[in-house]
């Protein structure tokens, strides 16, 4: 096999002899064969997979608009660093933020009024446990205190370790 002019894994649509179109992945390699230049093709069927690319790229679209939309405040935080990684307006409007943008880049630990409280429910937390109507106080943008009920749900987040609250 001579080693110049490969394709590797282009992705390309061909009409199989059924007729019916599929996506395959094709790759190419020059060889001699019989004193002759040619060219080997070989393709991989990838059509299922790229369907469920789409489908899965569809889920997680209508997942975003469900939480954007919803009333009930909910934001995904990092595991890892208690970062904010997603909130929707609602979760901003509870805290008083001018907007998501502004609250994801807010630091997390100073939406809680009591460090000690915010400590034990990440002690609880470590644990691998959920919170379910989990009473806490936080902090407005303000500076007011108020009570609420925190649920959570363990889940990957943009291939992080992450927990969902609402």
């Amino acid at each position: 096999i001579e080693r110049t002019r490969r394709v590797e894994n282009q992705t390309i649509r061909r009409r199989g002899v059924d007729g019916n179109i599929f996506t395959a992945l094709m790759n190419t390699a020059p060889i001699t064969y019989q004193d002759r230049r040619s060219r080997v093709v070989w393709l991989i069927d990838i059509s299922d997979r790229v369907e469920m690319d789409n489908a899965l790229r569809e889920s997680e679209r209508r997942l975003s608009r469900v939480i954007e939309e919803s009333p009930i405040p909910v934001s995904i935080v990092s595991k890892i660093d208690n970062r904010r990684l997603l909130a929707n307006a609602a979760f901003a409007e509870l805290f008083g933020a001018q907007s998501v943008d502004v609250l994801i880049d807010f630091p997390t630990d100073e939406t809680y009024a009591d460090a000690t409280d915010l400590e034990a429910m990440r002690r609880y937390l470590d644990g691998d446990r959920e919170l379910r109507d989990f009473e806490i106080t936080r902090r407005g943008s303000d500076g007011h205190a108020f009570p609420v009920l925190m649920n959570s749900h363990s889940i990957e987040f943009a291939g992080e370790a992450a927990r969902f609250y609402w």
